[in-house]
């Protein structure tokens, strides 16, 4: 009996069990009660945003002006919860939330204005290409996802598709790839957002997608896998089986890349993980704080804030 427990305990330790654990500096910079925190975005080296809620009751918006030294809440944008926040510096933003809501902002974020997508579903992320291209993605339910895009920096917006696939995230590498990762799927235009095909991938409810380069990208799942690829989607290898026995039980909910080598993911019950060689090893960082994490934005290499449950916007340093 021994040889088999001994191999179990082996193949745990291929993935993390046998990883380092660092300790790094923790500091929780706002806690917003029972809001969740979603998406952290930096606008510029002095101007931070971080948004959620909770459910559809609440909308928490908060920000820093002096390179997150302090926060506090922004004006409110609708009263309801914001899913997804993304910036161009200097001033030019787009957010979006619950019963397809959208909101645009050209100065900053110190005013909006509120647009209402007619099929009411959800937008769980947004991504601005350029200083005209943007998408948002979403849906609800595992089986009814949605796809718009806007030409003119957020003035209007088209309906590209409905799926039968909740969308969660959705990532460009240059004006015409991009990436939407949903429940089992992640799909790829190479035509502005036009049209999209699936991928290969699958295994997964794929909750985030990440890519360094126009080649390699990372993407997660809440089932706890990791996949890659190297030739911009067209192949995915599984770094993490998130249904594998000797794993321990993870669930993703974002992750990161700087470079190539250089990743981050957060996930439920305070989980933390590095890599710094493409994903082959990851460092779990211990710290004694145990809320679910939702969202991951990085100033540089060993900077970075986390958002999560209760409100909790964290900053760390390595």
């Amino acid at each position: 009996m021994k040889a088999p427990i001994f191999f179990l305990f082996l193949a745990a330790c291929l993935f993390q069990a046998c990883t380092e654990q660092l300790t790094p500096n923790w500091e929780v910079v706002y806690e917003g009660g029972k809001d969740r925190i979603l998406a952290v975005k930096a606008v510029n080296d002095s101007l931070l945003f971080a948004a959620g809620g909770f459910r559809y009751a609440s909308e928490l918006t908060i920000r820093s002006t002096d390179a997150g030294t302090s926060w506090e809440p922004a004006p409110p944008l609708f009263d309801q919860t914001l899913y997804d926040i993304d910036f161009l510096p200097p001033s030019y933003g787009v957010a979006v939330g619950v019963s397809g809501k959208l909101l645009r902002t050209w100065d900053g974020g110190e005013t909006w204005k509120l647009y209402q997508q007619y099929l009411w579903r959800n937008f769980r992320a947004v991504t601005l290409v350029d200083d005209t291209l943007a998408i948002a993605v979403g849906g609800a339910g595992y089986d009814e996802g949605i796809i718009i895009r806007s030409t003119n920096a957020g003035r209007t917006w088209d309906l590209v598709d409905t799926l039968d696939y909740e969308l969660r995230d959705v990532v460009f590498t240059d004006a015409q790839t991009g990436y939407a990762t949903g429940y089992g799927v992640i799909f790829k235009t190479n035509d502005g957002g036009l049209t999209w095909a699936l991928t290969e991938a699958a295994g997964d409810f794929f909750s985030a997608i990440s890519f360094p380069t126009d080649q390699i990208g990372y993407a997660v799942g809440r089932a706890g896998t990791i996949l890659k690829t190297e030739d911009a989607g067209q192949t995915w290898q599984t770094l993490r089986n998130g249904d594998a026995v000797t794993k321990a039980r993870h669930f993703y909910n974002d992750v990161l890349f700087l470079d190539p080598e250089t990743g981050y993911i957060v996930g439920d019950k305070g989980l933390l993980l590095k890599t710094a060689d493409g994903g082959d090893r990851w460092t779990k960082f211990e710290r004694n704080e145990t809320v679910d994490f939702f969202s991951i934005s990085m100033v540089r290499e060993g900077l970075g804030y986390i958002g999560g449950d209760e409100g909790k916007l964290i900053r760390f340093e390595e």
